[in-house]
């Protein structure tokens, strides 16, 4: 134990100062990342983006419905006949302001919830479906649906032949919606489909004031008290705990740079900047490709293409000895069509498009029709997955 306080103290007087400085900047940068402020979900009634709710905030408002938005703590919340609209890009469980204890303790007096969220399991539908309704279709981009989970529900909301996309639950006095898809209203629907109107309508139900949650976006109603507002900087320590750390931070950096310059100090030998590894197989592919475009030899494409689609459903469907020509297809079929529900007939039609015994008047396709045949055969594995 003697020696090892000396040993320590050479050790440390041998480390160049360059290692301290970069000790420094590593201390430094830590700094910076936890006092960052933190990221939010999508679904701002501020954003005007694609996937911000500022354009249906505008819509509500513009029909004189008696929309508000809620930045203040959620034990704040109080009275009934009133809706919360939540909207935010993650699982239920991945934040703990959606339905959290003291909004289901408001809902409970008689309000509603509205969680748009990811939710759901991933089913067979189409990436994406228009949900039939009074007022119109509605439009999503997501296979995911309650599927068993929909008979719990009290009541649903929209739904197609794969399952329910939103659904409603009694909470005593009020209620609970709870959808698969977050962006039910967002900017990308402004001008298309009856998105709009119809979470307009369930927003309404309840008659009382909407509130759109703008606190799970960071969003917060300051109101400075006299005594804050009275204080001055005194001192050097009370100027610097008044202002962002972030920019003190960048000063600090900036004195660091400068000090590495002035000791002009090289952190090691010059390396060599190596040659980006080339992919043989890859560039071949891709001048194939650019062959096959440039030639039109569509049939040749769609031939390869329907055989790695038996292949892979051969695969995932436990068929791994190949059958040739018809009998295969028709093999291949039927298992698929007792794995998911389907028709047969679905998956032989897509194979036959792809049979290489086929004409050469029906072979020379579009390219719009194979990437028809390539969505549809890409809708048949994700339903196997």
């Amino acid at each position: 134990m003697a020696e090892s306080a000396p040993n320590a103290s050479r050790w440390l007087s041998r480390v160049p100062f360059w290692g301290w400085a970069l000790v420094a900047l590593l201390c430094l940068s830590v700094i910076v990342t936890m006092a960052a402020p933190p990221s939010y979900p999508k679904g701002s009634s501020y954003d005007r983006s694609l996937s911000g709710y500022a354009q249906w905030y505008e819509f509500m408002e513009a029909r004189n419905y008696p929309v508000r938005r809620w930045r203040q703590s959620y034990s704040r919340l109080e009275g009934e006949g009133q809706t919360l609209v939540q909207v935010a890009d993650v699982e239920v469980f991945q934040n703990p302001n959606l339905e959290s204890p003291e909004i289901l303790k408001w809902v409970k007096q008689g309000n509603t919830l509205i969680v748009l969220s990811w939710s759901g399991n991933v089913s067979g539908a189409p990436f994406r479906s228009e949900l039939p309704t009074p007022k119109g279709a509605v439009q999503i981009e997501t296979t995911r649906r309650y599927g068993r989970r929909a008979k719990k529900f009290d009541t649903v909301l929209l739904k197609d032949g794969f399952g329910a996309a939103v659904g409603v639950d009694a909470l005593e006095q009020g209620r609970v919606m709870r959808s698969v898809y977050p962006w039910l209203g967002s900017g990308i629907y402004a001008n298309k489909g009856a998105n709009f109107q119809v979470l307009a309508d369930l927003a309404a139900q309840r008659k009382g004031t909407i509130w759109v949650d703008e606190w799970i976006h960071g969003y917060r109603d300051l109101v400075p008290t006299p005594a804050v507002a009275k204080v001055k900087d005194r001192d050097l320590w009370g100027y610097l705990t008044r202002r962002p750390i972030a920019v003190m931070a960048g000063q600090g950096l900036l004195l660091l740079l400068l000090l590495l310059w002035g000791q002009n100090q090289r952190f090691g030998a010059l390396l060599k900047v190596a040659p980006p590894p080339r992919n043989s197989s890859e560039q071949y592919i891709q001048a194939l490709a650019d062959t096959l475009n440039t030639h039109g030899h569509t049939e040749y494409v769609l031939t390869l293409l329907g055989q790695s689609l038996r292949d892979r459903l051969r695969s995932r469907l436990g068929l791994l000895r190949a059958v040739p020509s018809v009998e295969g297809d028709r093999a291949i079929a039927a298992e698929w069509a007792t794995a998911t529900g389907r028709p047969a007939s679905e998956l032989l039609e897509l194979l036959k498009q792809s049979n290489a015994e086929r004409s050469g008047a029906e072979t020379r396709l579009k390219d719009s029709e194979l990437l028809v045949w390539v969505q549809q055969a890409d809708t048949i594995l994700r339903g196997l997955s």
